[in-house]
């Protein structure tokens, strides 16, 4: 900072010091003797004058050396204004460079959350398109075989791996999506059973492959959700299930309703999730023992899942025993919890 920027900033000191002026020479103006009043005018002024002169240059002297750090790290890549705050005699400078570190930390934070959710994005990404890349070359291979099998073997194959692609390209857009996710949901009553048939009638085809048998509740039951969201949640479960259970397998759909909560109970009897791992089934990319055992998998599902429903108000629970069954419950509550975030 520049001595003329310094005097800048002192200009309501400035106008203070010259309606002080003004004042006492108007009293000394009213003294009685002529030549006092004249003497005594000149002398006040030029003695003010110096003085205020020796204070500015003296508080611009003593904080040269401070202003001049500071416009060297507003410069730097890496601005840190902790060490400053000491020499600042000011107690409300003090305060305002304790304000700024404290916004200072807290951008460093976000910054580093946003960049571990940006690498988590890439690696996603990454998976992601390996898988669908997969897909497509299986497709291929399949098609590049079409002259020893027959077209309804052919057609059967690319359709499986078509389910396969659009599953994954279902999961990277509500990926996409979880955090805008108050811009677009709407809760309403809905059916439980009709919604739950059109999942099941969706992957039909693999139940009927891998002979699961599904039981559905007759009831009709409803709850208070977004159809497309909380769909998409009871999608994931379902596909999981089918994905770990064997053939002859069954997997049953139930709900149950008390005073405070009602829940939709998905429960199959496959090949069950490792004690070890059933805490941590949510987080993101976590795949198990299992997951990585039986299925490539990018551990994305029950991770979005678990996260629209938190969204929504509602919970998800999951038992299970490895080698014997999942029990995977939605809960909705009674109470007004949608506390869309």
């Amino acid at each position: 900072m520049k001595l003329i920027d310094y005097v800048k900033d002192k200009k309501k000191f400035i106008v203070y010091y010259f309606f002080m002026m003004i004042f006492i020479s108007m009293i000394f103006f009213l003294s009685n003797s002529q030549q006092d009043k004249l003497s005594n005018i000149v002398y006040i002024n030029l003695v003010g004058l110096i003085f205020t002169g020796i204070y500015i240059l003296s508080e611009y002297l003593g904080k040269k050396d401070l202003y001049k750090e500071i416009e060297d790290i507003t410069q730097s890549d890496k601005p840190n204004l902790i060490k400053f705050s000491s020499k600042f005699s000011n107690n409300e400078l003090k305060l305002f460079i304790r304000l700024f570190n404290h916004l200072q930390e807290n951008n460093k934070i976000n910054i580093e959350k946003l960049y571990d959710e940006k690498k988590e994005y890439e690696d996603f990404i990454v998976s992601w398109v390996h898988e669908i890349k997969l897909h497509i070359a299986t497709s291929k291979l399949i098609l590049s075989n079409s002259n020893v099998n027959t077209n309804e073997y052919l057609v059967d194959k690319i359709e499986d791996e078509i389910m396969k692609i659009d599953n994954y390209v279902e999961q990277v857009l509500y990926y996409s999506r979880i955090d805008t996710f108050s811009n677009d949901y709407f809760i309403e009553e809905i059916e439980v059973s009709k919604f739950i048939k059109g999942i099941i009638k969706k992957y039909a085809k693999i139940f009927i492959n891998k002979k699961i048998k599904v039981k559905v509740f007759n009831s009709k039951e409803y709850i208070h959700s977004d159809i497309k969201w909380i769909s998409y949640i009871v999608e994931q479960i379902i596909y999981n299930s089918l994905k770990y259970t064997d053939e002859n397998g069954c997997i049953s759909i139930d709900f149950e309703e008390d005073n405070l909560e009602k829940r939709l109970i998905i429960k199959d009897n496959g090949i069950g999730i490792a004690s070890q791992d059933i805490n941590r089934v949510f987080d993101k990319g976590f795949t198990g023992s299992i997951g990585r055992k039986y299925y490539k998998s990018t551990g994305m599902g029950l991770y979005l899942s678990n996260k629209m429903a938190k969204k929504l108000g509602h919970d998800i629970l999951i038992k299970s025993k490895e080698g014997y069954y999942t029990k995977v419950s939605i809960i909705f509550y009674k109470v007004d919890m949608y506390n869309i975030l």
